[in-house]
């Protein structure tokens, strides 16, 4: 069953009205937060695009705090250097590559399951399909 004309203009409206809205609350956030730490705000701003994704996405709560958290990768990072500090002489950029494979398969040990692991299929679920409206969108605007 297709939607109406005005109920799409309508959601359309409340969306774009939505977006603006975000988008001046964030530039404000950043502004308070640029006077505390400078280096956080750029950050802010850095991952502004995404922070509205997630919520356009309706990503569920518990899958969204792992999304927004660089700890994880942060943490394999860590173990990265940890392992790689004595290595000193690479032969070359293979050898460095084969390293770097055996490092992060060390590492793997140690990763946790991502908190909403469950919900993923969801997600990329809508995901295809705001990609698919998206296209036919663009199609129709052409």
């Amino acid at each position: 069953m297709k939607e109406p004309k005005k109920q799409k203009d309508k959601k359309r409206k409340i969306k774009s009205r939505l977006k603006k809205y975000l988008a001046l609350y964030i530039t404000d956030f950043e502004k308070w937060l640029r006077q505390i730490n400078e280096s956080a705000a750029d950050s802010l701003l850095e991952g502004e695009e995404e922070i509205l994704t997630l919520h356009r996405m309706k990503v569920p709560a518990l899958l969204r705090c792992t999304l927004h958290s660089t700890n994880p990768i942060e943490s394999m990072f860590g173990t990265v250097r940890f392992c790689e500090r004595n290595i000193k002489h690479y032969l070359n950029s293979k050898m460095s590559q084969r390293w770097l494979a055996s490092v992060l398969l060390y590492a793997e040990e140690g990763f946790r399951t991502v908190k909403g692991f469950k919900q993923i299929p969801e997600v990329v679920e809508r995901i295809k399909r705001l990609q698919k409206q998206e296209t036919i969108e663009e199609c129709q605007t052409v």
